[in-house]
């Protein structure tokens, strides 16, 4: 489904070159290690559903009874999320 979007939306943040180096390193250190990897995506969704909790709706195929992050669905999806 597309959405238009509101012309009130502030225009992207402009790295400079030394940020674009920091955040490409970053990134390099974290997608080197597929259990870090996994672990960072695990931290973001906990992030996000903590603060939306409504936003566990949109992910149907994956548990949410306490355990989720022990599930294969789980981790699958923390780590494809990651690696885009």
């Amino acid at each position: 489904m597309y959405y238009n979007t509101p012309s009130t939306i502030s225009p992207w943040y402009n790295y400079d070159e030394d940020e674009k180096n920091i955040l490409k390193l970053s990134w390099s250190i974290v997608g080197s290690d597929q259990h870090e990897m996994e672990a960072l995506g695990t931290r973001t969704y906990e992030m996000i559903f903590n603060q939306c909790p409504d936003a566990r709706r949109l992910f149907p195929f994956m548990r949410f009874d306490g355990k989720e992050k022990e599930t294969t669905g789980f981790i699958f999806q923390a780590l494809r999320f990651v690696q885009v």
